[in-house]
């Protein structure tokens, strides 16, 4: 139904249906129809890849992979997109380092985390 709408392809429909489920009910009770809870977005696909050792996996065998490869997919598939978008800041170079250096990927992570703190605490001198 959502692929109705108007610029709504699967990757926008799994996206949002990912969303609500992770918010509104225990995803580790779903067990069929798991794949609609996976957008496979460039970063998924680049990371799952990378992972699997396998640069030809299709849309569906990336989905595959993180559904059989892991307690909570859909929080692995938002945590994959959140790390790559945002505390690698889109950069391949951050990501790839990543993949092969823990101790990189965890200095990173502490860092995007002292990075909000300090924006949380600039924005609190702008309300009084």
């Amino acid at each position: 139904i959502l692929n109705k709408i108007n610029g709504v392809g699967p990757k926008i429909a799994s996206l949002f249906l990912r969303d609500v489920a992770i918010v509104m009910c225990d995803c580790k009770k779903i067990s069929n129809n798991k794949e609609l809870l996976q957008p496979i977005d460039t970063w998924i696909r680049y990371c799952v890849r990378a992972y699997a050792g396998n640069t030809k996996l299709t849309y569906n065998e990336c989905a595959d992979f993180l559904i059989n490869g892991t307690d909570e997919p859909e929080k692995a598939n938002q945590g994959i997109w959140y790390f790559c978008a945002q505390v690698a800041q889109s950069s391949r170079y951050r990501v790839d380092r990543s993949i092969k250096d823990q101790k990189y990927m965890e200095r990173l992570i502490q860092q995007h985390i002292k990075d909000l703190k300090d924006d949380g605490e600039a924005g609190k001198s702008f309300r009084g």
